[in-house]
């Protein structure tokens, strides 16, 4: 849900005729397809930045907790 406006954005600038744009069909959400009967919709792929594949990859792969303190307390405050 948090990607859902990048995803519209990224979705409505493809159909304008943009290029460049990464995605692909995948699998709607079951809320997607009883509304509008497809099983499949386009989705821009992880590569756009806040798009839902996006948050998604970040969220399955978290950096390790201990690598980023151990960087933040290296540096100080300033």
């Amino acid at each position: 849900m948090l990607g859902a406006p990048m995803d519209g954005a990224a979705w409505l600038v493809r159909q304008l005729g943009a290029k460049g744009i990464p995605g692909g069909y995948g699998e709607a959400d079951p809320i997607t397809q009883s509304l509008n009967g497809k099983p499949q919709v386009w989705q821009p792929s992880a590569d756009v930045p806040l798009s839902s594949q996006n948050l998604q990859r970040m969220m399955d792969n978290p950096p390790d907790l201990a690598s980023l303190l151990r960087h933040a307390l290296s540096r100080g405050p300033f």
